[in-house]
């Protein structure tokens, strides 16, 4: 006897590999807050979204949150000036903080004066 395929054959068939190529992975999906599995932050757009949604964290996981957006901003490449923070998100303080402002001579070392 020879196998027929069915509908639900070929179209498994034609699903699952696409399939299994988008899904992500736990182990790859970095979090804002890994103990609770929350902000995962895999891209970009991800690390926007976790920035607009910095608000609903609650005080005690902020600093956390905001030192894992800042790195991925860093991992990512982001710039503070290519990312959109309004007067009313609290994440503004921590973006401020993180930006260097260095305005001295290149190798001053404190207590010496140059004559």
């Amino acid at each position: 006897m020879e196998f027929i395929p069915s509908y639900r054959d070929v179209l498994q068939a034609d699903i699952q590999p696409s399939f299994r190529d988008t899904i992500m992975h736990e182990k790859d999906l970095k979090y804002g807050l890994p103990r609770f599995k929350k902000y995962p932050m895999p891209d970009i757009s991800h690390v926007k979204s976790a920035i607009k949604f910095f608000n609903y964290v609650t005080p005690a996981n902020e600093k956390e949150l905001a030192r894992a957006i800042l790195a991925r901003m860093d991992e990512y490449g982001m710039s503070s000036d290519s990312i959109n923070v309004g007067d009313n998100n609290r994440f503004k303080k921590y973006l401020d903080q993180a930006e260097l402002k260095h305005f001295s001579i290149k190798g001053m070392r404190w207590g010496v004066r140059r004559y």
